[in-house]
């Protein structure tokens, strides 16, 4: 029996969640599967305990001895599974070359310039050394094609969701009418587009705006807003649970982002007929149908984002029409049956041509 081992970097986070949703489809086909968290076996840069986690990892590595490997995002276990000669895929979530970008921009001392430098060297092995590259959109295509031309490139939107586990329940208790974000804001070339929102909010009083959602340059953005009375901050919500409560109560789901592989909240928010309104930049156009499912508005375009908003608020039967169709694209786009066919037929594919 084929063996494939998919290496998640998220220990609780919603991708690890989604991509166990993946593993009865696959061995459906005949192919066992396992899921693990990378974190388990990765110690910080400079941690003593980095061998003992090495070993670990070679133990395990040894134990269900995989045929095949998804390594989700660049990280340094890339280095026993080139040893090992295991053939992997490399499955790429975001603009590394952008975010790497922003890195530099941000280091000042020299342990942060060698932490940069060695996931430089990390990245560079993990597109060297797939044996096929997987984006979760066709705009990491475009961009993985012009930095890494020779290899082979296969998209595959991996956020899959499976549609029945999200449906409207129990909802939160918030003001109406509502807008609802759930964004991190750990990488600020993602983030600054935030920046906006007090501008948007101030225009529009009588509208609440709620943001879910945390990170390092939270404190960039949180001081701009807390003095709106129509604002509340939410931290990070319990996934997936107060997610869904969350996405239930909002009436229109918002995304501001500076650089998106994807959006996978998006998705989310469709699946639960919201209609979305989101920056028009990255992958996050592959999420929704502009004018269709929600609407897309440009980087910085402030008067966009409060005609949408408004245009959504003010027509129910609009809004509800938008959340239908959201529903019926995320549904049949992203769920797990389509996806798992799309990782079985990538790994058929590579076995017949070896």
């Amino acid at each position: 029996m084929t063996k494939l081992l998919i290496i998640s970097p998220f220990a609780t986070h919603n991708a690890n969640i989604n991509l166990k949703n993946l593993i009865p489809i696959i061995v459906k086909s005949g192919i066992s599967c396992e899921v693990i968290d990378s974190q388990l076996y990765i110690a910080k840069f400079f941690d003593i305990q980095k061998y003992k986690k090495r070993k670990e990892f070679n133990k395990l590595l040894q134990e269900y001895d995989p045929d095949f490997i998804i390594l989700d995002g660049f990280n340094e276990l890339v280095d026993p599974i080139v040893q090992k000669k295991i053939p992997f895929f490399f499955l790429v979530r975001g603009h590394y070359w952008k975010e790497e970008e922003w890195s530099k921009e941000t280091i000042k001392t020299t342990k942060q310039k060698l932490v940069v430098r060695r996931k430089h060297n990390i990245m560079k092995k993990c597109f060297n050394e797939a044996v096929v590259i997987v984006p979760i959109s066709n705009f990491l295509k475009d961009v993985i094609q012009e930095h890494v031309p020779k290899k082979k490139i296969e998209v595959i939107h991996i956020d899959a969701r499976e549609p029945d586990l999200w449906i409207n329940d129990k909802g939160m208790e918030l003001r109406h009418p509502c807008v609802g974000l759930l964004q991190g804001s750990g990488i600020w070339g993602k983030t600054k587009e935030m920046e906006i929102l007090p501008k948007i909010i101030e225009k529009m009083p009588q509208v609440n705006f709620y943001w879910a959602g945390d990170g390092i340059y939270t404190n960039k953005i949180l001081p701009q807003l807390t003095n709106f009375k129509n604002f509340k901050w939410l931290g990070n919500l319990e996934y997936p649970n107060q997610v869904k409560e969350f996405l239930t109560e909002i009436d229109v789901y918002a995304m501001f982002s500076g650089m998106d592989g994807l959006g996978q909240s998006i998705i989310e928010a469709s699946l639960m007929r919201k209609p979305v309104i989101a920056s028009n930049v990255g992958g996050i156009p592959e999420t929704l149908q502009d004018g269709k499912t929600g609407f897309l508005v440009n980087i910085g375009d402030i008067e966009g984002w409060v005609k949408n908003i408004s245009k959504i608020l003010k027509n129910h039967e609009f809004a509800n029409e938008m959340g239908d169709n959201g529903r019926r694209f995320a549904s049949q786009k992203f769920n797990c049956d389509k996806i798992g066919k799309q990782i079985i037929s990538l790994i058929q594919d590579y076995k017949e041509k070896c």
